[in-house]
């Protein structure tokens, strides 16, 4: 039996643009070459935990949870889930955790991206992965998550004077529901199948030819 531990980060764009990028990932341990630009992405999250970290959600988002944004508890790892020949798991980093008077929390994740509809399907296996860890931590004790969302940062501007900058925008929250049901479904229907798969029967989409070549390159320089 095979244990397999997941990022959620993963399962957003990764999952959904290359499924030979993932499978080659998963069970192959080839591990995609890391690019510059996700950079200025964690600095932007980084400067709103710090900014909003101790201060209530809504007084940055109206429509936010009611409760305090906290940052201290990161690193997250899920239980193990059986099925079939694997063990899946998922372990992660989380952005933020707001805590509500009950004692229950909301799960949030911070996006600096332009507001769409798509949002909240684009984040859902993600943020649910996340949820499975703290709710069903493989150590420690579980917390109650009430919901879930995106904090997103939507740029519209930049300012700049005398040396510096500004870049401005519109805050927003975007709620994702909890579905474990679906979330269980995807494992079952999605997940392990492509996991069982063997590499030539898996369909290359348009974003594969990248990886491909990546592929390819890995290859001959191990050889």
């Amino acid at each position: 039996m095979s244990d397999i531990w997941i990022s959620p980060s993963d399962l957003s764009f990764f999952w959904k643009d290359t499924k030979i990028g993932f499978f080659d990932k998963y069970k192959l341990d080839i591990y995609r070459p890391k690019h510059a630009f996700p950079s200025i992405f964690n600095a932007i999250d980084q400067h709103m935990k710090d900014s909003f970290d101790q201060k209530n959600a809504q007084d940055v988002v109206k429509s936010a949870p009611n409760g305090i944004f906290i940052h201290n508890e990161e690193k997250v790892k899920s239980e193990l889930i059986t099925i079939g020949q694997y063990r899946i798991g998922f372990k992660g980093n989380i952005d933020s955790l707001i805590k509500h008077d009950d004692g229950t929390y909301s799960l949030v994740d911070y996006k600096t991206t332009s507001l769409k509809d798509s949002l909240a399907d684009t984040y859902f296996l993600q943020l649910m992965a996340y949820c499975m860890c703290l709710s069903k931590p493989m150590e420690g004790k579980p917390k109650v998550i009430r919901s879930m969302g995106l904090i997103v940062f939507d740029p519209k501007g930049f300012i700049y004077s005398h040396e510096s900058g500004l870049l401005n925008g519109s805050m927003h929250w975007v709620e994702i529901p909890i579905d474990i049901p679906r979330f269980k479904k995807w494992i079952k229907d999605e997940l392990v199948p492509l996991l069982d798969s063997n590499r030539d029967d898996i369909e290359v989409g348009w974003h594969d030819n990248e990886w491909k070549r990546y592929i390819e390159t890995f290859y001959l320089e191990k050889e």
